[in-house]
């Protein structure tokens, strides 16, 4: 039902525009959306204190001249706080990507095989390059502008 929804907006984006023009909203849509839900559920100080701890528990790890043992604590010690940063980060990071997934399902459904240009080479006129390189801009615009 939501994918039908966005099937009706992109074919009204395609009326009034091209169909590059509504990959290139649908990227815009999904860098913001997956962004703005990163920024909404990262826990940045807890996740900036993990990373210092990392830092330091690193630090020790490299001057450690001693029995292998201690060393095996250290390095168990820099796993742990390794995942922790990966678990802090890495679930806003799919709860983003579960937001851009039936924007990704519609344009498959819609856009499939279909070549938005005909020069150059075949990736080029693929609809997941234009989506893809707007996802990534505005992403990545966002990111700088949120200061994630």
């Amino acid at each position: 039902m939501l994918i039908n929804g966005l099937m009706q907006i992109d074919r009204y984006l395609q009326t009034l525009t091209s169909a590059a023009f509504a990959l290139g909203f649908w990227g815009i849509v999904s860098g913001v959306l997956s962004m703005g839900c990163y920024r909404l559920l990262l826990r940045k100080a807890l996740v900036q204190e993990l990373q210092n701890k990392l830092k330091e528990q690193q630090r020790t790890l490299l001057q450690h001249d001693g029995e292998f043992a201690d060393l095996l604590a250290h390095v168990r010690a820099s796993m742990a706080l390794n995942l922790r940063v990966l678990a802090f980060s890495g679930l806003p990071a799919l709860c983003g990507l579960v937001l851009v997934l039936p924007v990704v399902l519609m344009l498959e459904s819609t856009y499939d095989g279909r070549t938005l240009f005909e020069w150059g080479p075949d990736w080029l006129g693929s609809w997941w390059f234009l989506y893809g390189l707007w996802t990534f801009v505005s992403a990545w615009l966002c990111k700088r502008y949120w200061k994630i």
